[in-house]
């Protein structure tokens, strides 16, 4: 290896080549993970339609980052590159789908209020009911009219 600028430049080397290494080491984990992945994507009981919008929105970013990250090895710009126009429309489909998951999170929340609220009313009105406090006594008659009857006889 030439060296031109001296220590600087080997610790960036270092810091580049680890961060490189890093790199390569979740892409390999993510390609073993991969066709499970894309299978879940198929199944329609696995994921629900908003999981899986959000599974390919990840797959798609996933895919442009790592394209990117091409570019940059190779020295170009990818803001100079076609595939900007992909990045960018990236960012609007990624502020829909997070705006779909937080009404879908509040509903979910609503939901569960709701719930909790119409468990707690329940709750009360049973203990009202089965509260044991006598409001006004019970007369119960044991004898009967026919009982009477047999003694006159």
């Amino acid at each position: 290896m030439l060296k031109v600028g001296g220590e600087g430049e080997e610790e960036e080397e270092v810091i580049i080549r680890i961060g490189v290494e890093k790199t390569l080491l979740n892409v390999e984990k993510l390609s073993k993970e991969l066709g499970e992945f894309l299978s879940s994507l198929s199944d329609s009981e696995m994921l629900s339609p908003l999981q899986r919008a959000h599974s390919l929105f990840s797959l798609a970013k996933i895919t442009n980052t790592l394209f990117s990250l091409k570019l940059r090895c190779r020295g170009l710009n990818p803001r100079s590159h076609p595939i900007h126009s992909q990045f960018e429309r990236l960012r609007i489909y990624e502020g829909k789908i997070e705006r779909v998951l937080e009404m879908a999170a509040t509903e979910k929340k609503k939901k569960e209020e709701e719930d909790r609220n119409v468990k707690i009313t329940q709750k009360r009105k049973f203990e009202e009911q089965s509260h044991g406090n006598v409001h006004q006594p019970i007369l119960i008659d044991l004898s009967s009219d026919d009982d009477h009857d047999s003694y006159h006889m």
